[in-house]
């Protein structure tokens, strides 16, 4: 089961006027399980580490942002839906990307290694990975070639070669969950209506994550994250009239 944190309550419930009602922020955490006490431990943190301030005391209080914007990326999300929607067709190409670091720059070799799998890639061997889209941040040094004959122990076929490349099943594993919260029936009152919609958040993170976000032409037919992904969005449409919060920004796909 995906959780949702105490400081994922307080970020997705910041207004647009970059400020947190802390009675709704305990209404919504007791809602999600979450007693007041971690809750209480969470603001402290967040207020100690300088992003937040906290104006009034207890559920009378509010939580002011005054730190930069968060990292979420609501284009990510926007693209997903494209793809989806079959807008960013797959022109047939595969682009590698080679680098090397050295075993003294470890830290420096990971965080690149990461960086290629957040933007879609797939390892070939150390050091050399492939994606379909290309990429769009390249390791300082690093040689870069595009072909259409990729093959793999005789097998050629692009959508084969995608799953011997990504990890589809468990990639649609983790969109289970999100199906799941998506089907439900709709809640009634604004805190229940809180409550799923962060419940939603968590769950669609969780699973987009480690999503490559493939082209339909590399995925199986009625491909699970997509119909989940489809799932979500009716269900959102309906949640985000709950109130201007900067979750509802955050997994705008509209």
């Amino acid at each position: 089961m995906t959780e949702v944190t105490s400081r994922f309550v307080v970020e997705g419930l910041l207004r647009a006027d970059r400020t947190a009602a802390l009675a709704e922020v305990y209404d919504v955490g007791n809602a999600l399980g979450i007693a007041d006490q971690p809750m209480r431990l969470t603001i402290r943190r967040l207020v100690a580490g300088g992003d937040w301030v906290q104006e009034g005391r207890g559920r009378a209080g509010v939580l002011r942002h005054v730190g930069e914007a968060g990292r979420h990326d609501p284009e990510f999300v926007r693209f997903a839906y494209r793809r989806d929607a079959g807008e960013h067709p797959w022109d047939g190409w595969w682009h590698l990307v080679v680098f090397t670091v050295p075993e003294s720059e470890r830290a420096r070799r990971d965080a690149v290694r990461r960086n290629l799998l957040r933007l879609g890639g797939a390892p070939l061997h150390p050091g050399v990975y492939v994606s379909p889209d290309g990429f769009a941040d390249v390791p300082e040094g690093a040689w870069t070639a595009s072909t259409r004959d990729l093959r793999h122990e005789g097998v050629h076929h692009p959508p084969e070669l995608a799953a011997r490349l990504w990890p589809l099943d468990e990639i649609a594993l983790r969109y289970e969950r999100l199906a799941l919260l998506s089907a439900q029936p709709p809640p009634t009152g604004r805190i229940e209506s809180l409550r799923r919609a962060l419940e939603l958040a968590a769950a669609f993170d969780h699973a987009m994550v480690p999503d490559p976000l493939l082209p339909r032409e590399l995925l199986p037919e009625n491909w699970p994250p997509a119909t989940a992904r489809a799932a979500f969005r009716d269900r959102w449409a309906a949640l985000r009239k709950t109130g201007g919060h900067r979750l509802f920004e955050n997994y705008d796909v509209s």
